[in-house]
């Protein structure tokens, strides 16, 4: 008896595509924490500088509702990348996101159809289900980005109107 190594299966290891999907899904709830906070620490921000009416300067005028716009503008875009992105979808006929699988019109249905899946099967939906899901992440990510950009000009700004 030899000790040669076996060869592999072809094809990623079972549960492999399972993992990815929940990677990803917890980098989309990383993604709301931080835009939830972004959106909250806008929003606050620009309250407060909104509640200051006094009269200013040409430039102290410019630089704190400039701050307001930004701050504005980061409480929009954190709060579009915390909403469902639902224009990537399959439209029905897959078995693991949830808007797919509410177009199975019943419990028993769902059941059913999942019932005649295979392990390949099952890879290949997640497969697809994770495809669909990077390009949502990819979204949220950048709309994050720009919200946190924005935050930051608008939290700067609102320094020098302080300043000036």
């Amino acid at each position: 008896m030899t000790d040669a190594p076996v060869a592999a299966p072809k094809g990623p290891p079972y549960g492999f595509s399972k993992d990815v999907n929940t990677y990803m899904n917890s980098f989309i709830t990383l993604c709301h924490t931080k835009a939830g906070a972004v959106l909250g620490a806008s929003l606050t921000l620009s309250g407060l500088l909104l509640r200051d009416a006094s009269s200013f300067g040409a430039a102290r005028w410019c630089a704190h509702y400039s701050a307001i716009l930004c701050l504005l503008a980061a409480a929009f875009l954190s709060a579009k990348a915390i909403f469902p992105r639902l224009k990537v979808r399959r439209g029905g006929g897959g078995f693991i996101f949830w808007e797919d699988v509410r177009h199975y019109g019943s419990p028993e249905h769902y059941y059913e159809t999942v019932q005649g899946l295979d392990q390949a099967a099952v890879e290949k939906e997640y497969c697809y289900t994770n495809f669909l899901l990077s390009i949502v992440l990819h979204d949220k990510y950048v709309l994050l980005q720009y919200a946190i950009a924005s935050l930051t000009t608008g939290a700067f700004l609102a320094g020098v109107s302080r300043i000036l």
